[in-house]
């Protein structure tokens, strides 16, 4: 394999240390675009897994839930508005700049949690031990969870105020880049583009893949029922495309029982 599949600005994906996967794909194979994926396969699939992980992910969410409410209750005792009064006084600019600027303030908390509510559904879709402890997991990684998560906020803004178009593609092409940090040991932009490559080669059907989930999870709102079915399944599809594009390392953490099937 020649070292300029790898070459891509800034990111020297090369001297990245990814041990061999468990199962599915690559990184390699990945960046080559050697990798087949359809929208009925991961459909399927993740219904099937939901069956056996719905109870870990919804416990997840409600942790993730509470732990976001506190960090952003504690801002609001410091005295740091939200902006839903300057949306709802009219002030619409104003208001949604402090929404944004609150958000990234949250991200010293919110990055770890969310790079480790990736893993967990990863993992169990790998077949990888991993109970809500991986929510914990990685705040020793925090500094560049918060970059990883600026940069790509920050770029998919500007490709939305480019005419929408780019900013829906860096959406679905970075979706991967938090999980593959820590999955595969790369620096925030090393994984970005690691994320982009990989996807572009593919991007339509992963972005139908999405587009599917989300309308089915939309639908689902009206039966409570229904969405506690959707909503994991929506994550395990997630996982089931990353596991397909790039196989799973097993980050190390303590994350090592497996929390109750649901």
């Amino acid at each position: 394999m020649t070292d300029n599949i790898y070459q891509s600005p800034g990111a020297d994906l090369i001297n990245a240390d990814h041990s061999e996967a468990t199962n599915g794909g690559s990184l390699e194979t990945a960046l080559l675009g050697e990798y087949s994926i359809g929208i009925g396969d991961i459909r399927r699939e993740a219904w099937k897994l939901t069956k056996g992980n719905k109870g870990v992910i919804w416990l997840a969410v409600l942790v993730f839930g509470i732990v976001s409410f506190g960090a952003n209750f504690g801002l609001g005792l410091l005295g740091l508005p939200d902006g839903q009064a300057e949306i709802e006084a009219g002030a619409w600019l104003h208001g949604y700049a402090l929404t944004m600027s609150k958000g990234f303030l949250l991200l010293p908390v919110t990055a770890p949690l969310l790079a480790g509510f990736y893993l967990l559904c990863i993992k169990r879709v790998a077949g990888i031990p991993a109970s809500v402890k991986e929510l914990f997991a990685y705040f020793g990684k925090m500094p560049s969870l918060v970059i990883v998560s600026l940069l790509s906020t920050v770029l998919m803004y500007l490709g939305f105020a480019l005419f929408i178009l780019p900013g829906i593609y860096l959406l679905v092409a970075y979706a991967f880049a938090i999980p593959l940090m820590i999955d595969k040991n790369l620096s925030p932009w090393q994984a970005m583009e690691a994320s982009r490559r990989a996807v572009t080669h593919r991007w339509f059907t992963i972005f139908g893949i999405g587009l599917l989930l989300y309308l089915i999870t939309i639908l689902s709102v009206f039966t409570i029922i229904g969405l506690i079915w959707t909503m994991p399944m929506y994550m395990i599809a997630y996982s089931l495309v990353y596991r397909t594009l790039f196989g799973v390392n097993g980050a190390v953490s303590d994350s090592t029982d497996i929390a109750t099937e649901g």
